[in-house]
């Protein structure tokens, strides 16, 4: 009901609007990270906020990919069975979504594929560090051995990962590791928690 009254006075579309108001969801994330950088606190935070955006912006539809692909993860491990299967699920689901777009027959339209590129982006990537993580490091590219992973992460982690506020409504896509040294606190060298008020802004 908001959004609608939102969309009418701004005179756009109310996808836009619910894109926007998301987007704008994201800056009291930015204020108070910082002081809150517990791990599996965060990772919790960032799934109800997720849920609030996504109710905003496509309803549930995220969280088929995300669940499904878990589940590929434990039912056929680190392989490329598990490699393969994500493959198919994400850009399946990324594929249909299109097929609506463009029969839609909208300029533009602000549809929630916009939203799941940027976590199809991590659920591949994340496929890919796991399946590196069960080769030889003298297979592997530095990056490689950088990002492979030798174990999945827990399930409140990968949910965590999936919807962490800083990228999931338009990217950039970032690694599992790079995510875990963020909420660890180790991704920079700060010797006291800095103010993220700046930065937020």
């Amino acid at each position: 009901m908001v959004v609608e009254i939102i969309a009418e006075v701004l005179s756009i579309s109310e996808p836009a609007a619910r894109f926007i108001f998301g987007l704008l969801l994201t800056y009291p994330q930015a204020f108070i990270y910082r002081p809150l950088i517990i791990p599996y606190y965060l990772c919790c935070w960032w799934v109800c906020f997720a849920t609030v955006c996504f109710r905003l912006v496509c309803f549930f539809a995220f969280y088929v990919d995300v669940i499904l692909v878990y589940c590929v993860f434990l039912l056929f491990g680190k392989g490329k069975v598990s490699l393969l299967l994500t493959w198919i699920i994400t850009m399946g689901h990324l594929t249909f979504g299109y097929v609506i777009v463009i029969s839609s027959n909208q300029v533009h339209p602000i549809f929630w594929t916009i939203l799941h590129c940027v976590l199809v982006l991590k659920l591949i990537g994340l496929a890919h560090d796991l399946y590196d993580g069960t080769k030889s490091k003298s297979l592997l590219s530095d990056e490689q051995k950088e990002r492979c992973l030798a174990e999945l992460p827990s399930f409140i982690e990968y949910f965590g990962y999936s919807y962490f506020f800083a990228n999931i409504l338009s990217g950039p896509q970032i690694s599992y590791i790079r995510y875990k040294h963020f909420i660890s606190s180790i991704l920079f060298d700060f010797k006291t928690t800095p103010s993220s008020l700046l930065p937020g802004l």
